[in-house]
């Protein structure tokens, strides 16, 4: 227990309720998404590919969460520019995870031997919503 009376699981998140899965339908035009306790892909044909949309997702829903953002506020960055502007700050840490995350799917994909423009091109080719 830290000095605050905090333990540290107090600060981590519940892995045993998370839930991966994939779907050729998604909520929102993207074909990864995370919210409530699932982490979601677009179900391409190649599992390299849903991999790599799960890794950025967790990695993504992860690091927001350490930040204490959550996902209904993901979706109003998505979907509002007055919502970005009024919160400004956490909006922008929340690009900085995005970043990261992307960083991270593209030295997955890379390190599978695959191009990085000739997988984003494949998978922003398909209809998801």
């Amino acid at each position: 227990m830290g000095p605050s009376g905090l333990h540290w699981d107090d600060f981590m998140l519940d892995l045993t309720k998370l839930k991966l899965k994939t779907t050729k339908k998604m909520r929102i035009d993207d074909v990864g998404d995370y919210y409530d306790n699932e982490i979601i892909s677009y179900r391409f044909d190649d599992k390299r590919f849903v991999n790599a949309i799960l890794l950025h997702e967790l990695v993504e829903y992860i690091l927001i969460d350490s930040l204490g953002l959550y996902d209904e506020q993901i979706d109003m960055f998505d979907k509002s520019k007055p919502y970005r502007e009024q919160f400004s700050k956490k909006y922008k840490q929340y690009k900085k995870m995005h970043k990261l995350a992307t960083i991270i799917e593209k030295q997955y994909i890379k390190n599978l031997g695959i191009k990085w423009n000739e997988y984003n091109k494949f998978i922003r080719r398909f209809k998801v919503k």
